[in-house]
């Protein structure tokens, strides 16, 4: 039963994802179907040898939301800073919440925590991503105003 839940849960998101297209952008689909494959591409890691340590958790979707955050912070819109990663990690939270359906308190304590550090890996790896954006924005705008500048005082290139 737990199995058909779980699917049926992604087949949700996928349509949320659809649906989230028209309603807020398209960097909001790109989101869900991002947190989509990385949930799947970690339920396929999690069969490696050291994938229950927390590191391999945190390196995974800390690294996939660095590699989802740069992208997705070219795009402009309407979107405040802390809306995709809130998604992302919302999306993350509802797809692996039905892996704890039927189990014992202990599971669903170590489960719910190894959830939440995902879940904050990816927000705070997309938003890195973002400051990265910012960064090299912030840094290219001042490369160009002192190129523009006139050089003052004697030449130094004689």
């Amino acid at each position: 039963m737990s199995t058909a839940v779980y699917w049926l849960n992604h087949a949700v998101v996928g349509l949320l994802g659809i649906v989230l297209w028209g309603a807020i952008s398209f960097r909001a689909t790109v989101t869900v179907f991002y947190v989509l494959a990385i949930e799947l591409i970690w339920l396929v890691g999690m069969t490696l040898p050291g994938a229950a340590n927390v590191f391999f958790t945190l390196e995974l979707f800390g690294g996939f939301g660095l590699i989802l955050g740069i992208p997705l912070s070219f795009g402009r819109g309407a979107l405040r800073w802390w809306t995709l990663p809130t998604l992302a990690a919302a999306m993350l939270i509802v797809l692996q919440v039905t892996l704890l359906f039927g189990a014992d308190w202990r599971t669903i304590r170590v489960g719910g925590l190894l959830m939440l550090i995902a879940a904050v890996a990816l927000a705070g790896g997309m938003l890195c991503g973002r400051g990265l954006v910012a960064l090299c924005a912030l840094g290219l705008s001042r490369m160009k105003r002192n190129l523009s500048r006139p050089e003052r005082g004697p030449s130094r290139h004689l």
